[in-house]
């Protein structure tokens, strides 16, 4: 067992809670593979009961002060009988990690008395007291702990942006920016010329969903007229298209009547055949990306077996290349922390998952990755740039292309006198802090050599968004800053001048010696 003991600083003096909000806690072991748990909150301490022995991490939503509200991790713990101090070890981590990408990311190099190494130097110092403290009054400790965590997420991410710049700068040097990097997901929904021509004046190529329960609600009766819309003005335009998810079982997808045929996994098959050659015959003359299938590894509504959820990503994919060969082929990974597996171990975790595909020979070109922070639900609380770039340095290793297939915060969320379940990075969620956080997130994901794309997830508020409020343009038409900060961001691309800093936050200098010192492959 695992136990954390909590403390609430609102107060002057640190005290025992009376609750203690659990959003988003699970526990996970090796390679961040969740963990079956039971978690409880009593008397002050966070109890977590498995059935494991090994040492494993405890996540959580934490609220971080000036930092925001984030989901953080611990390091991998072994059990006993005393509880940890929650803040303290929240910070262990975080520590560790400036070091294991420093390293990663070779900026060993950097000066003891350079402002990045300061900062870091200021959250050991504060882990430290917690440390000298955790015995004697555990409570001072985890205010210690608390105060390292916030400087440790500081330098992380000031860490993990001067990297960004970095490779950025090489990126564009080196000529390796992909030609289409940037693009936004319309649904079909609404369709209007001034909406066309704002995307075609932002964004390289377009995302169009096709959700089966749309395009088919009832078995064998298509409607096609909002989507035709989209895909017309696309052809006309010659405007570059990525259209799917094909196959998504999640429950904004899949049609009612589907559902009789769950267990039956043959009818279900050739059912899935007949739907993805109807879209891709009807289309492919428009379409250069197919989304083939997106979250299939989360397996939590219409449920496969593991060799059924590979079976059908082998299937639709080759199909969709037998069909429209001249076509690239995408599979979606959603949640790619894999949060959902510590409470669905029929589920595969998302970087096993990825590497199932790539191994079984499905004709896969990219692999795409959902990352929608703010939101409601398993896998979507916000977490810090950090976090961000790490993820998409496990995927590295694939030898597949990676597309930021969907990527999503908020530009509001309901006021609430509690905690709010899906957090926020910095301040609340609103239009200006979602345009702050969207403009780094897309110049994180595209300094990664092996990014290809990076989609925003809607260009507009509409009711049946997977990410209430995470539209560019308001439901009644108005723009938000972000979509402004959208159009510098493709400026800027066009000009080889994007970097995820400001010049005036800018703790570092980009000189030609820095770059040549930062790992470019990482």
């Amino acid at each position: 067992m695992l136990k954390f003991s909590v403390y609430d600083h609102q107060l002057d003096q640190p005290r025992t809670p009376t609750d203690w909000p659990l959003h988003h806690a699970h526990l996970f072991g090796n390679d961040n593979i969740g963990v079956e748990a039971e978690i409880l909150f009593e008397d002050g301490v966070i109890e977590c009961t498995k059935r494991t022995l090994d040492p494993t991490g405890f996540e959580l939503l934490v609220d971080v002060g000036d930092m925001g509200v984030l989901v953080l991790a611990t390091a991998l713990l072994p059990d006993r009988d005393e509880p940890y101090v929650l803040h303290v070890e929240l910070a262990r981590r975080r520590i560790k990690d400036f070091l294991v990408k420093l390293e990663d990311w070779m900026l060993c190099g950097l000066e003891c008395d350079h402002p990045l190494m300061r900062q870091w130097d200021a959250a050991r110092a504060d882990f430290a007291q917690a440390l000298m403290l955790e015995s004697s009054d555990p409570a001072q400790a985890d205010r210690y702990g608390w105060l390292a965590l916030q400087k440790g997420i500081v330098a992380t991410e000031q860490l993990a942006t001067m990297h960004a710049d970095i490779l950025l700068a090489k990126r564009f040097s080196s000529n390796q920016m992909p030609r289409r990097p940037l693009g936004c997901r319309a649904h079909q929904s609404k369709f209007a010329p001034p909406l066309a021509s704002t995307l075609a004046q932002q964004f390289h190529y377009v995302s169009i969903p096709i959700r089966w329960r749309e395009v088919e609600p009832e078995e064998g009766q298509y409607d096609w007229k909002r989507f035709d819309k989209w895909m017309e003005w696309a052809a006309k335009s010659g405007y570059p298209v990525v259209a799917g998810p094909i196959v998504d079982f999640r429950p904004l997808a899949v049609p009612d009547w589907l559902y009789v045929w769950e267990h039956d996994y043959d009818t279900t098959h050739d059912l899935l055949h007949e739907h993805i050659e109807a879209i891709v015959r009807r289309y492919r003359k428009v379409v250069n990306v197919w989304n083939v299938g997106a979250a299939l590894h989360i397996n939590d509504n219409f449920t496969l077996a593991y060799d059924q959820v590979l079976d059908v990503t082998r299937m639709a994919a080759s199909l969709v290349k037998t069909i429209h060969p001249s076509a690239e082929t995408m599979i979606e990974i959603a949640d790619p922390w894999g949060e959902y597996y510590s409470q669905n171990q029929k589920s595969i975790p998302p970087i096993l998952y990825a590497e199932a595909v790539a191994q079984s020979g499905a004709p896969i070109d990219l692999i795409g990755l959902s990352i929608q922070l703010g939101g409601q639900g398993t896998g979507r609380g916000t977490r810090d740039l950090m976090q961000i770039s790490a993820i998409l340095d496990e995927l590295i290793f694939m030898d597949i292309p990676v597309s930021v297939s969907a990527l999503s915060v908020p530009s509001h969320r309901a006021q609430r006198d509690d905690l709010d379940p899906a957090g926020y990075w910095h301040r609340p969620w609103d239009p200006e802090s979602q345009s702050e956080y969207l403009s780094k997130l897309i110049s994180v994901c595209l300094s990664k050599p092996f990014v290809e794309s990076v989609c925003v997830h809607e260009l507009y508020d509409h009711a049946a968004s997977e990410m209430p409020g995470s539209g560019l343009i308001t439901a009644t038409g108005r723009g938000k800053p972000a979509l402004a900060q959208i159009g510098e961001i493709y400026r800027q691309i066009q000009s080889k001048s994007l970097r995820c800093s400001r010049p005036e936050d800018r703790i570092w200098n980009l000189s030609d010696e820095m770059c040549n010192q930062a790992d470019f492959a990482g």
